[in-house]
């Protein structure tokens, strides 16, 4: 039980990396 859990906060730290990323990329799009 404990390891799925560890798991999914896991996930949900590598998807709000992307999200962070895709910002970033947003970012730098609408600056170029």
């Amino acid at each position: 039980m404990a390891s799925t859990v560890a798991h999914d906060s896991h996930n949900l730290l590598i998807l709000g990396n992307d999200v962070h990323l895709m910002a970033q990329a947003a970012r730098a799009v609408a600056d170029a």
